[in-house]
């Protein structure tokens, strides 16, 4: 029996863009959704996009988003399977993307921005060997067939 290779039911440019697309998004809402789903939504709502993204970071539950990190690594990796290396980092994407955009707004907002950025680092693991597990899958998959 064949393997069934998502790369070729959507074709690789589309692979290719749908990643790049859901691969901050789907990494957000692995740190949202833990967070919504166990302590709540309570914001500033001054600034919906930063609040948002500063209140999910600061509320965050560690073990299931690193869990749901891993697993949306391995789709990541199940859609490029060239690309890995670089679309499961790409998970964390909008955290320092915010945190750059709030340091040029108010400068003295992110005073230990390194420290926070290495930590942003950290996160990129678990999308990281779960989008290296997710190309062997579709790999092994794509040779099966």
């Amino acid at each position: 029996m064949a393997g069934f290779d998502l790369v070729s039911f959507i074709g690789t440019r589309r692979a290719k863009i749908v990643s790049f697309i859901s691969a901050p998004i789907l990494g957000f809402l692995c740190m949202f959704f833990p967070v919504l789903l166990l302590k709540g939504i309570d914001y500033e709502k001054d600034y919906l996009v930063s609040s948002l993204v500063g209140f999910t970071w600061e509320n965050q539950v560690p073990v299931p988003t690193v869990i749901l990190l891993l697993i949306v690594g391995v789709l990541i990796g199940l859609l490029s399977l060239r690309l890995w290396w670089f679309l499961g980092p790409l998970t964390m994407l909008i955290f320092p993307v915010v945190a750059i955009i709030d340091m040029m707004i108010w400068p003295k907002s992110h005073n230990l921005w390194f420290i926070e950025f290495i930590i942003y680092g950290l996160f990129c693991i678990p999308g990281f060997v779960g989008a290296f597990i997710g190309s062997r899958l579709g790999r092994r998959m794509k040779n099966s067939s």
